[in-house]
């Protein structure tokens, strides 16, 4: 039997977090997913909040059928650095939270700031206005480098397929890489996504920006996947602090943190590796 992968949705109530929740919703009837509601009290009195989590959590359950679990845990208010340790220490497959909270404050919110400073595992930024599809058009971003981590896609490989996904995979390279060099990364990504639409892009540093855009504009993207400490990485975390609240991005962002050893496993094909799984009907 196929295990749930455990999934966190950090809440307070906003449109943009209720935004992320049918973005989780939307999921969560085709895979093995647990939701773990997490929220941190800032206005309302702990009973209110209790009430409130308690009535989403009994919505939830009639929403989703099977053996999946929803859960709530509740921090005080001020508790932030509690609440980073209590994901960390959880190992959630995914952290899922909204691009903006009650606030809508110019650039990054301080919520959002700190879970993009400390949470060790995977984050999904959801933008209010972003667009819940079956079929995905993915921006995956990173640098030559980095190339190994393209494998920990692997992990969700399932649902790149189930939701016919299209890759535009944009790697950023220097003048010092051979064709060669070029020619092997492209045949490692096309087999490890057989059938799956794929465009793979090497650019060097000066003309990433522009490339970026242009995607953006013409591939009309559901999703930008990057990775913790790439340049890419370094490059959304900018565009965040500078965003005013009027820019609303429609595309989901999601950072990918991942350990070497999660990397080699996967590549090895070792048991034990936790993965995105389609229900079994």
């Amino acid at each position: 039997m196929k295990s749930n992968i455990r999934v966190s949705f950090c809440t307070d109530f906003s449109d943009t977090a209720n935004a992320a929740l049918e973005m989780i919703l939307f999921n969560a009837w085709n895979f093995n997913i647990d939701i773990y509601i997490i929220h941190l009290l800032e206005d309302l009195s702990y009973k209110e909040a209790k009430q409130k989590l308690d009535d989403l959590r009994t919505d939830l359950k009639h929403r989703i059928c099977g053996s999946r679990e929803v859960n709530v845990r509740i921090f005080e208010k001020g508790h932030k650095l509690e609440l980073i340790t209590h994901l960390n220490e959880s190992y959630y497959f995914l952290n899922v939270v909204g691009l903006d909270g009650q606030g809508q404050t110019d650039g990054q919110g301080s919520f959002l700031k700190l879970l993009y400073q400390y949470v060790k595992g995977g984050l999904l930024v959801v933008p209010k206005n972003h667009e819940v599809s079956i079929e995905n058009k993915l921006m995956i971003a990173l640098e030559y480098k980095n190339i190994e981590r393209i494998h920990y896609l692997m992990k969700v490989r399932s649902f790149l397929y189930f939701t016919f996904s299209k890759l535009n995979i944009l790697i950023r390279v220097s003048d010092e890489e051979s064709l060669e060099a070029k020619e092997q990364t492209t045949e490692v990504i096309e087999d490890l996504f057989p059938g799956l639409e794929c465009e793979i892009l090497f650019q060097n540093p000066k003309d990433c920006t522009e490339s970026m855009r242009r995607l953006f504009k013409e591939k009309k993207l559901n999703y930008t996947v990057v990775f913790k400490g790439d340049y890419f990485d370094n490059h959304f975390i900018d565009f965040m602090n500078k965003r005013t609240k009027c820019i609303q991005p429609k595309e989901m962002l999601i950072r990918v943190c991942t350990a070497k050893r999660i990397i080699s496993a996967i590549k090895e094909n070792q048991e034990g590796v936790i993965k995105m799984e389609l229900r079994e009907l």
